[in-house]
């Protein structure tokens, strides 16, 4: 097979923190093993890129970029780029842009490909539990309707409808997946209101005091990072004859809930403690924090029998429950 017949895979947002730990742990090795061709993009310049992988610095809002990216026909797209929910919600204009606008363009780009007889693009896209807004039922599952309180939440649940709409068209195979909170991240701030999910593991167990922004008695949901990615990379490696058969028994309109560990802040915290007895010491709360309603009631009980079906990586299932077992994992693997 020569090299403009593999397969092209497109990564936006590639040199954020996901999307950094899916090129290193599935798509490099198999542009090395010359199975796939790999474009990536961001607004930041490249460095050090891999051998055979192309970069192509820009900004997604301007149609013009998406025109260069798929030059060549694309087959899978895995849409990561966006503005997190601080910066959308401080600069309105800033997350329609990038977060709704510069999707459109590309998802105009790949039915357009289509129509004029090109590959059917699968477009994974994240998408976020910031769908399900605030007041939320005592549990939640793949029925359970969705409304968004914030800025980023909205773009999220209207590129989730733009991408199902497309796929009941047949001109795309849309697959959207929703992520909850992601730990542990790097220290640099992404500007996300959920980042606290991160701090409050890897601040008290670096020897820093942490302020938490929610009650000892908050839920908040977690996924590592491994499972993270790995829930992506299964969700783009199921046939489509079976994705469409497992959306149709759910009833549901294409959209994932990602597997998630509903955890107690103060469970959270002995846990942190096993690991080092210092720790849960540094902790203190902020009863004024304003991110109680939005963040810190999630419902303790999720059934997410869809994601369960495609088989998604499940970390209460990969580490038996064991909460700190799972934080001995994330800061272990996720930390950098």
């Amino acid at each position: 097979m020569s090299t403009s017949e593999l397969p092209h895979i497109l990564v936006t947002g590639a040199a954020g923190f996901i999307a950094q730990q899916l090129i290193e742990r599935y798509l490099q090795p198999l542009v090395a093993q010359g199975r796939i061709r790999l474009t990536l993009t961001d607004v930041q310049a490249a460095h050090d890129i891999p051998p055979g992988v192309r970069w192509v610095s820009g900004d997604l809002t301007q149609a013009a970029l998406w025109q260069e990216l798929m030059n060549t026909p694309v087959h899978q797209v895995f849409h990561l780029a966006a503005i997190v929910s601080g910066p959308a919600e401080r600069d309105y204009p800033l997350g329609l842009d990038v977060n709704l606008h510069a999707t459109q363009h590309g998802l105009d780009q790949a039915r357009q490909q289509f129509v004029n007889g090109g590959p059917k693009v699968q477009w994974l896209f994240a998408s976020s539990i910031a769908v399900f807004g605030i007041d939320l039922p005592r549990q939640v599952s793949d029925q359970t309707p969705v409304h968004p309180h914030l800025s980023y939440g909205t773009h999220k649940r209207m590129l989730e409808l733009m991408i199902h709409d497309l796929s009941r068209r047949g001109e795309l195979d849309g697959r959207c997946l929703r992520l909850s909170g992601v730990v542990v991240r790097p220290q640099a701030p992404n500007g996300a209101l959920s980042g606290f999910n991160s701090d409050i593991i890897r601040e008290p167990l670096q020897g820093r005091a942490f302020v938490c922004p929610v009650t000892p008695q908050a839920c908040i949901w977690l996924c590592s990072t491994q499972s993270t990615i790995d829930q992506l990379w299964q969700l783009s490696q199921i046939p489509f004859d079976a994705w469409q058969s497992t959306v149709h028994k759910h009833r549901t309109d294409g959209v994932v809930n990602a597997p998630t560990w509903p955890v107690k802040v103060d469970a959270l915290i002995d846990a942190l403690g096993t690991i080092d007895p210092r720790a849960p010491a540094l902790i203190s709360f902020d009863p004024a924090a304003p991110l109680q309603a939005q963040f810190g009631n999630w419902p303790e009980t999720v059934d997410f029998a869809l994601a369960a079906d495609l088989g998604l990586a499940d970390d209460r299932l990969i580490h038996q429950h064991d909460l700190s077992a799972f934080v001995r994992h994330c800061i272990g693997h996720d930390a950098r």
